[in-house]
């Protein structure tokens, strides 16, 4: 077992999760949890809101809009939870309650984090202010305005820790040892954080009681990680059979229109999965409820990838929630190197990461050892690096969509390669590396601002100017 502080270890339910309303992980599920912790702290002070003020900064501010990220802050501020559908009616929820609200847009600020919201709460008798940090995947970090300390873009203290690969593959060789080597350290890391209120969606930073933490067994995270299974299942059936149209008009029905294909210039496993993950992903833009894995952009993926092989294979439930978990760990060696989120390292640390993880679990299902897993994993990240967030209109729609569907074809092409020898020269903590440099060095125009790449074509400027939602 590895030496760790494990209080202050990420978990695998911080990666496939939250189940969130989409469209956004950090934007939209995180946001909501720095909103939900302003209002726990005045909560806990005898007090509710009759009085919200928000200030969204730096990628907060920039793709917000097209996020909800102003609808989700409110939403935590009135006591809601990511999971809760009534994030899109925040607005009305406010007037219902008579809570007056104001949101200010267009901040910049260095001294904090990409996905940074300062927010102020009043109540009848106290009042609390709080600045919070979305850390990606729905992962935030709060503090008050006395605790607070200027973001240091080159720290790594916002990074939660968790093991190393290097530090086993020689001592592990088959998927069943990773797979029990990972369940045993969620059981440790389960008596030194509230994991019970973790698993309920409730939020931990800031509010947790953890001095009496639960016991959790390995069959109470295996049922958690089933409940999120069904969900993606859920996801897969709403998503493939709407046929609604974006308002915008940048997607919908596609994923009906890969159904209906007669070309079959891709095999029947690969078409369903593509199909899958587009559904998942259009799904997740229309604020529908889905499982973070290991963010919102990137829902489709991991659920489309492991549905089809069940389809193909007939694996049963607890087959693929095996699969969940090695999935999971493998986004968790990955979070302790950067973190996943668009704002700090570019799409290749949500869609390449949910690639890499979908990979890995593929390989486990069919009986692939651990370097083989490793293998499969460093294909698919070692393939996206550099790839860039740059979302037109700051919507998780064009590119984010189509290339859930692209690079489920990929993790396909991976597990066969990994499956059939091939080896990857590179390891894969080391692939991780490279892909944190990458994110560093990468101009903060392609991290999530939409003032870059795709989001800053003609054809995406004429579509802002039509609408009237020009982010520059």
């Amino acid at each position: 077992m590895p030496t760790l502080k494990l209080s202050n270890t990420i978990s695998i339910f911080d990666i496939i999760g939250p189940v969130m309303i989409g469209p956004s992980s950090s934007h939209t599920a995180g946001a909501t949890r720095i909103g939900y912790s302003a209002y726990q702290a005045l909560k806990r002070l005898g007090d509710e809101p009759k009085e919200i003020k928000i200030k969204l900064y730096n990628s907060f501010s920039d793709t917000g809009v097209g996020h909800k990220t102003d609808l989700a802050l409110l939403a935590g501020c009135l006591g809601l939870k990511p999971e809760d559908e009534q994030i899109i009616q925040a607005k009305e929820v406010a007037q219902k309650k008579q809570v007056k609200f104001e949101v200010k847009w267009g901040l910049h600020s260095s001294d904090f984090h990409p996905n940074t919201a300062v927010i102020k709460l009043k109540g009848e008798r106290e009042k609390v202010q709080l600045i919070g940090y979305s850390l990606g995947g729905g992962l935030i970090k709060t503090f008050s305005e006395k605790n607070f300390k200027p973001y240091n873009h080159q720290s790594k203290e916002q990074l939660k820790d968790y093991f190393s690969l290097n530090n086993f593959t020689e001592k592990i060789t088959t998927g069943r040892q990773f797979l029990q080597l990972v369940l045993a350290f969620e059981e440790k890391l389960a008596e030194s954080r509230n994991y019970q209120d973790f698993l309920d969606e409730k939020i931990i930073d800031g509010i947790a009681d953890t001095n009496n933490p639960p016991k959790i067994s390995k069959i109470q995270i295996n049922q958690e990680m089933y409940r999120r299974w069904q969900i993606m299942k859920e996801s897969i059936d709403k998503g493939t059979k709407s046929r609604q149209r974006a308002a915008t008009g940048l997607f919908g029905d596609d994923a009906n229109r890969i159904l209906k294909s007669k070309l079959n210039l891709i095999s029947p496993v690969i078409e369903n999965g593509i199909t899958y993950s587009i559904g998942v992903a259009e799904h997740n833009a229309r604020m529908g409820k889905i499982v973070a894995a290991p963010t919102a952009g990137s829902c489709g993926i991991i659920p489309g990838t492991l549905r089809a092989m069940q389809e193909q294979f007939s694996f049963e439930d607890s087959d693929i929630v095996q699969a969940l978990v090695v999935a999971g760990a493998f986004g968790a060696i990955t979070a302790r190197q950067v973190a996943l989120a668009g704002a700090v390292a570019g799409c290749q640390a949500e869609i390449g990461v949910a690639g890499s993880m979908a990979a890995a679990a593929g390989t486990f299902l069919l009986g692939g050892n651990l370097k083989k897993m490793e293998n499969a994993a460093s294909l698919v990240l070692a393939n996206l690096l550099g790839l860039t967030c740059d979302p037109i209109m700051g919507r998780v729609e064009v590119p984010c969509i189509l290339r859930n569907g692209m690079v489920t074809s990929m993790v396909f092409s991976a597990i066969e390669l990994a499956l059939d020898g091939v080896d990857y020269y590179i390891p894969y903590d080391e692939v991780v590396s490279v892909m944190k440099n990458i994110g560093t060095d990468m101009d903060e125009k392609y991290r999530e601002t939409s003032e870059g790449g795709l989001a800053t074509t003609k054809t995406a400027c004429r579509l802002c100017a039509r609408k009237g939602q020009c982010l520059r």
